[in-house]
């Protein structure tokens, strides 16, 4: 289920029986996002020791995981386009003395959230090998509820 948060970060969750192991499951999240700010002209990496997706020295993207009977819950967050303040009050990720960033400030322009949505759920879909189905949000509310 994606869901396009006011703030302008873009959040996607997804959840899946799985053979990976939790690290390796992370590390194809960040990988997602990798591929995601390739196609925006942006060089993300990984942070040894640290999880998440960075741009240099700043941090530009979240990952979250739990596992439940046997069955993954994972999400990611990347920061499209937000009010950057709100990250002041925080330490993400429990991380302190680190910068976060947004698609936009490094790319000094408005960046459509849609079209990073479709960027990213296009890029999840190859990486994870899923075939996507267009629902409904209620459809998906009443499978996400069984």
């Amino acid at each position: 289920m994606a869901r396009t948060w006011s703030t302008g970060m873009l959040s996607h969750f997804l959840s899946q029986g799985s053979e990976l192991t939790s690290k390796g499951l992370v590390s194809l999240l960040e990988e997602v996002i990798i591929v995601t700010l390739k196609e925006f002209d942006l060089t993300g990496g990984r942070r040894q020791g640290m999880r998440g997706v960075w741009v240099g020295d700043q941090k530009i993207a979240s990952l979250g995981l739990g596992v439940k009977k046997w069955i993954s819950y994972h999400g990611i967050a990347l920061n499209v386009s937000p009010d950057m303040c709100f990250f002041n009050w925080i330490s993400p990720c429990g991380l302190r003395d680190i910068k976060m960033v947004s698609m936009q400030d490094l790319l000094q322009n408005n960046v459509s959230i849609f079209q990073v949505k479709r960027v990213l759920i296009n890029t999840l879909a190859e990486i994870f090998k899923l075939y996507l189905i267009p629902i409904k949000l209620h459809e998906a509310q009443k499978i996400y509820v069984q």
